[in-house]
């Protein structure tokens, strides 16, 4: 029976070691490398173009082009590409524009009015889409004297 045992066992090794060797020399037979298949129109397509870069901005109209349809506004806070600079933005003919909370025209603004403005950045163009201003601050009447006789 121990003779047995060590047959069956001997046997297991030499079908172990056999079989790795046949393994080993089929994967010298193949060739190693890799293969990747690039479609042809994938190395002629053109670059996406970039993206417009949204912008939004706070500050005072300091000139109005009506005809040209531009603005040119002192930034005091915003998005950082337009912070603290003066910037002249096209104002896109579909834009939402509102002065002291109700829809207006391009020309119905005036310089030195506080402003919010929303756009977007293509190339070296701003262009607004959304517009928010406040004329100039009326001051408070002064209180009316009253008699107390």
């Amino acid at each position: 029976m121990r003779m047995r045992r060590t047959l069956v066992a001997a046997v297991a090794v030499a079908v172990a070691i056999v079989g790795s060797a046949t393994g080993a020399a089929a994967a010298e037979v193949q060739p190693q490398t890799k293969r990747t298949s690039v479609s042809v129109h994938a190395l002629h397509k053109d670059p996406k173009p970039a993206k417009p870069k949204k912008f939004e901005g706070r500050g005072k109209i300091s000139a109005i082009d009506v005809e040209a349809g531009t603005l040119t506004v002192v930034v005091k806070g915003g998005t950082k590409n337009i912070r603290h600079r003066t910037v002249t933005v096209s104002v896109s003919p579909t834009a939402r524009i509102k002065r002291n909370g109700k829809k207006v025209s391009l020309a119905s603004l005036a310089v030195g009015d506080r402003i919010k403005l929303r756009g977007a950045k293509k190339d070296d163009t701003y262009t607004v889409s959304r517009i928010q201003a406040q004329g100039p601050r009326k001051p408070k009447p002064a209180p009316s004297p009253t008699e107390n006789d």
